[in-house]
């Protein structure tokens, strides 16, 4: 059916001038590198823009009124607009939108590129069809090579005369088209390449995923932020003066009370038949005003239009609304002229969305139900295209179950293959939901079907970074009693899975065995390999390494003979992962490497993320933290990029990244990787709380105690989160408050003890610290009596646990470097409560701990052993009281770097002042980034400001600032900067 080209302006006949907006624009078009005087292909200096106001503020106007310039300057604009398809969001949708438009324009050019890179094939309108539509040159395409390939031919499509894109309603978006957008903000493009994103301030809810992208983006300084306030009384005035020339006074009065500084009110207040009085108070009744105006026919099409969203395609509006052709034509004009709908494309948008909304909630609960079923047929048509997400949107509005849950599933299919777990998530969500009172469509088990869909539910919760969601689905799963034989054993494989990357109370290895009595080996041999290659992990895990090797090489070879590529890519990292802990870990990066090289050629990103986290974990084991640090950096990248920062390999990643910085000294360096401003998963988000809870420790700042409910809440199901809420311990005591902190330390020990015995290797390192506590405490006047028995359990408690250790596995430097620090806290216990050690022995025993953490370059602890060694040299001869000044100046170096407060307290209580080692000038008490930011804060710069300078969030910005007071002494900004200048500490 022909699309009436008449109506295909993106711009209403009856469409005011831009009114009250010449400063934004400015704003916009200097970012885009624009001007007044502009000629086609020349411009400036190229940034990308965002902009932000309420709904009907006059964003779309203003879009509208600068992509007019950027056309007279000779580049090429695209629209893209995202929408409110709630739960069933579609992944990349103004990206389809916006590859549709240049497809049209330019076929010749956008078919070259489609050749170049096959990716953007599954974003092209005509091949985003549902899965049953799919051809074989679209298939399965990899996040990262899609993000890839949409940068390539944007950049592509500029080199001639540039290209501006915009993309509207960022609040509707769904989330992977916020990484896409993420990606090419961060992008260096060759040519010049701008986007221009506009959003709603007024629906970003505290809860919005949007708020945590944004939070992102203001560390952009490439980003131009514009926001979009109010119009004045008088623009508004001019805004109804052209639309309704002859209202009389009092009526523009009126108009301009009711629509408080919002054009869009504004003009459908003006619009309405009777302005003063009539009007409804509400928004929805407000704007239905525009639809009085229309025919019967008119109202009716625009109704169906409504249902789809924001907007439709003519092919689908025409087999919905069911129409002759010609009525249509005439309906849809009408509602154009109307200033209801607006021609783009090949189809039609509401010319604001808040309109779409109040027609959609007008409809009668049977006219919707209605409607959705008429799009559920028409998009089961040939031809008509659509996306599975559309399909089961309509099909559940129309109580049309079977529908739903087949379009669902094929909707959360799509998101998986095209790298959205999120989106995933949701609909697979949606499906299991019906699933559990209706049949499966086309399922002849139902069981298993229930089965299955179970499990695929668990996996894109555990990929978008739920485990604990995940766990909790399969338990649930498993207590039904229709879960058995076969069934059966495919969940408890998959709960026993996801328990290895947890801390859960319950025995994988219980699961495991139930599993292989339930299944036969000969003709359930895919589930046994998975079976297989689960034992050996768990194995593994609990250092029974013969066993693990025996089960991972029966896996693998079980693995060759079905096909399985990644499981047997997974039982080869899993084997270097022994070879490391039997004390090769040269040959386990070596064999790591190559899985993980292979795995990159052949676009196996999931086994390269995996390879990638092991070989930085072997990396810090060994002490190698430069190496490590870039190898979890690494993994961040890979698992951003594939959509899964958040599953447990990338999350793995994230957080040894920043506990990798910390221990090198790049504290700021932590806050960063830890993403302290960001909306991430609860357990990943108490996860990277750990790099935060340490640097805030480290510098005595109370704050981190905020931290500590959410980490507790966690304890129970990773452990990761107990042993590294020890700096909390240290916080307290730091603070004097000694009970606390032995409570806390009570809590820890015995969530440890529950998580992994009471000879954990931890335990090494939380007996140093308890120690150190101790030895604080009695100095600080505490009755050493009650302290004793506490003292001599955590030397005992540490021996055993590297005893305990050393049995199965050889220790890294870490674990020697804390051991000897046990023995050195010990000695200088001892010597708090009067009971000294010979001088010579407690020498020797912080000599030990001081070459430990040079051995294991833990920067902090390196300095604080340093600190505790000149303690003692200073009671010694001259020679000894030399080297302790030495040890100091370093040692207050690192604590003046690094902003650590307690180290220098610590060293101030020995009575000699820290200086620099010889030759050293800098005696500077602020860290690299301090600096950075006080320089700023001399130039004048708002937080705000200088975190969009320095690419850090608004509120790291704010903990530099109160950092920098703190550390000199200021009560404001303006003195800290007065005193920086007196003492020239300004760059």
């Amino acid at each position: 059916m022909r699309v009436p080209t008449e109506l295909l302006s993106d711009r209403s006949p009856a469409a005011t001038t831009l009114v009250g907006r010449a400063a934004e624009l400015g704003r916009l078009t200097r970012a885009l590198g624009l001007g007044s005087d502009v000629t086609p292909g020349q411009s400036g200096p190229l940034r990308h823009a965002l902009v932000a106001g309420d709904a009907g503020i006059g964003k779309t106007r203003l879009l509208a009124a600068l992509g007019e310039i950027v056309v007279v300057s000779g580049r090429r604009v695209t629209v893209g607009h995202c929408l409110d398809f709630g739960d069933a969001s579609l992944p990349y949708l103004p990206f389809t939108e916006i590859f549709g438009q240049l497809q049209a324009e330019a076929p010749d050019e956008m078919a070259a590129i489609a050749r170049r890179h096959r990716a953007i094939h599954r974003l092209l309108p005509d091949e985003r069809a549902l899965p049953d539509d799919l051809t074989g040159s679209a298939g399965h395409v990899a996040r990262t090579e899609l993000f890839d390939a949409v940068a390539r031919a944007l950049d592509r499509l500029a080199a001639d005369r540039g290209l501006v894109i915009m993309i509207e309603d960022l609040h509707w978006s769904d989330p992977s088209s916020r990484d896409l957008l993420t990606y090419l903000l961060t992008r260096r493009f060759e040519h010049p390449v701008s986007l221009v994103v506009s959003y709603r301030t007024d629906d970003l809810v505290r809860s919005h995923p949007v708020r945590a992208v944004l939070a992102n983006w203001s560390r952009l300084n490439q980003l131009e932020r514009v926001d979009l306030p109010p119009l004045s009384e008088a623009d508004i005035e001019q805004v109804v003066a052209e639309l309704r020339p002859d209202l009389a006074a009092a009526d523009v009065a009126a108009v301009v009370r009711r629509a408080d500084g919002n054009a869009f009110f504004a003009e459908e207040l003006a619009a309405a038949a009777n302005v003063r009085g009539m009007v409804p108070s509400d928004l929805a009744g407000l704007l239905l005003l525009r639809l009085d105006v229309l025919s019967e026919t008119a109202r009716q099409v625009v109704r169906v239009a409504a249902v789809a969203g924001r907007q439709v395609g003519h092919e689908l509006l025409a087999e919905v609304a069911d129409l002759p052709t010609a009525e249509l034509d005439q309906a849809i004009r009408g509602a154009v002229e109307g200033q209801v709908l607006v021609g783009r494309n090949d189809g039609y948008v509401f010319r604001h969305a808040l309109l779409a909304e109040a027609v959609y909630d007008d409809l009668l609960p049977g006219e919707r139900v209605r409607h959705h079923a008429r799009y559920v047929q028409a998009l089961a048509k040939p031809g008509i295209g659509g996306t599975a997400a559309e399909l089961a949107r309509h099909a559940r509005a129309a109580h049309d179950i079977p529908t739903t849950i087949r379009a669902s599933i094929d909707a959360g299919d799509e998101a998986i293959r095209v790298g959205g777990p999120d989106d995933a998530r949701q609909h697979y969500r949606n499906a299991l939901q019906l699933a559990e009172t209706n049949p499966i469509p086309d399922v002849a088990d139902q069981t298993a079907g229930l089965a299955a869909l179970t499990i695929k539910t668990a996996d894109a919760l555990e990929t978008a970074g739920h485990l604990d969601q995940s766990i909790d689905l399969l338990r649930d799963r498993l207590t039904d009693p229709a879960m058995t034989g076969t069934v059966r054993a495919s969940l408890l494989q998959a709960l026993a899975a996801s328990l290895l990357y947890s801390d859960y109370d319950l025995d994988e290895r219980t699961l495991l065995t139930e599993a292989l009595e339930l299944i036969d080996p000969e003709r359930d041999r895919e589930l046994y390999c998975k079976i297989l290659s689960t034992r050996a992990r768990s194995f593994m895990t609990r250092g029974r390494y013969e066993d693990a090797i025996e089960s991972a090489q029966r896996a693998t070879a079980l693995a060759k003979e079905l096909g399985l590529r990644r499981t047997v890519a997974y039982q080869t990292i899993l084997l270097a992962k022994i070879k490391q802990r039997l004390g090769d870990p040269e040959a386990s990066i070596r064999e790591t490497e190559r899985v993980r090289d292979t795995a990159a050629a052949e676009g196996d990103t999931a086994t390269e993320l995996r390879a990638t986290d092991q070989i930085g974990s072997i990396r810090f084991e060994q002490g190698r933290l430069a190496d490590a640090l870039a190898a979890f950096e690494r993994g961040v990248e890979r698992a951003t990029s594939i959509g899964r920062r958040w599953s447990p390999h990338g999350l793995d990643s994230s957080v040894m990244a920043a506990q990798t910085a910390f221990a090198l000294g790049e504290w700021d360096r932590t806050l960063e990787l830890s993403a302290g401003d960001e909306h991430v998963p609860d357990l990943s988000r108490a996860n990277l709380d750990l790099g935060i809870l340490a640097v805030r420790a480290g510098r005595g700042e109370v704050s981190g105690f905020e931290l500590l409910p959410r980490l507790r809440r966690w304890w129970r199901y990773d452990a990761m989160t107990i042993i590294n809420s020890l700096p909390a311990v240290e916080l307290y005591a730091c603070v004097g408050d000694f009970d606390a902190a032995l409570e806390l330390y009570d809590d820890l020990r015995e969530a440890t003890d529950r998580a992994y015995g009471q000879k954990f290797i931890g335990k090494v390192r939380m007996s140093g610290v308890l120690l150190a506590v101790l030895t604080t405490a009695v100095m600080s006047g505490r009755d050493a009596a009650p302290l004793l028995d506490r003292a001599e359990h955590a030397v005992v408690s540490a021996t055993e646990a590297m005893e305990s250790f050393q049995k199965m596995r050889p220790p890294g430097p870490e674990a020697y470097a804390w051991l000897a620090r046990v023995h050195a806290e010990h000695a200088r216990f001892r010597a708090a409560i009067g009971s000294p050690d010979p001088y010579a022995d407690q020498v020797a025993a912080w000599e030990a701990a001081v070459l430990g953490f040079a051995t294991y370059p833990q920067l902090f602890e390196s300095a604080r052993s340093k600190a505790r060694l000149a303690a003692v040299l200073l009671c010694g001869e001259a020679d000894d009281r030399r080297r302790a000044q030495e040890l100091i100046a370093e040692a207050g170096q690192v604590a003046h770097r690094l902003g650590a407060r307690p180290l220098q307290q610590e060293l101030a209580a020995l009575g000699v002042r820290p200086r620099p080692p010889a030759g050293s000038a800098d005696t500077n008490p602020l860290t690299t980034r301090e600096r950075e930011v006080l320089d700023l804060v001399a130039d004048g710069l708002s937080n705000r400001e200088i975190g969009r300078r320095l690419v850090i969030s608004t509120k790291t910005a704010s903990v530099h600032v109160s950092n920098i007071m703190a550390k000199l002494g200021a009560e404001s900004r303006t003195e800290a900067v007065a005193i920086a200048r007196r003492h020239g500490l300004l760059g």
